[in-house]
């Protein structure tokens, strides 16, 4: 690799083999990826470890970790998935940012809780948008269960109005 001295073999490196991540110690993009220039182009870390190991990546598919750890450069951690394995795999670990860790969340967990919780006691939704500040769509996909699903009682039903007439 030009630009980076120093030992070649995984021997010289004194790593066995299937053992501890490598760390990818110079440049790392934001989102924390190793990269370097490489025959005339710029390269993740991790896919010219990859590539250098094992071959060409076939179109589509991803370099993903079995170690979970962005700056590990270790050919023995790295494997090729899809993208639907490699959401599959981050689903599987835990590492989805979701609820109010999600970058877009407009609400915390207890508020969409209560959001379902009035919603079920018979409050419109428009009422509840408007006092949380949220779309109106925000406010039935949250009661449908298509957003916050991984709260507890995610679908949130209306109790059934009865109307007593005299």
């Amino acid at each position: 690799m030009r630009g980076v001295s120093g030992p070649r073999t995984e021997r010289e490196r004194g790593v066995t083999p299937g053992s501890e991540c490598w760390e990818w110690p110079f440049a790392r993009r934001a989102n924390g990826y190793g990269y370097l220039s490489y025959g005339r182009r710029t390269w993740s870390a991790h896919r010219l470890a990859w590539t250098l190991k094992n071959g060409a990546i076939p179109p589509g598919l991803f370099v993903c970790h079995h170690c979970d750890n962005r700056r590990c450069v270790n050919p023995d951690h790295l494997f090729l998935g899809t993208p639907a394995a490699n959401t599959a795999d981050m689903m599987r670990k835990g590492r989805v940012a979701r609820g109010e860790k999600g970058s877009g969340a407009k609400l915390s967990e207890f508020q969409a809780m209560d959001i379902r919780r009035r919603f079920r006691a018979g409050e419109r939704q428009a009422a509840l948008a408007v006092e949380y500040g949220i779309s109106l769509f925000t406010v039935k996909a949250l009661c449908r269960g298509k957003t916050w699903r991984h709260l507890p009682d995610a679908r949130a039903t209306r109790s059934p109005v009865v109307v007593v007439r005299r």
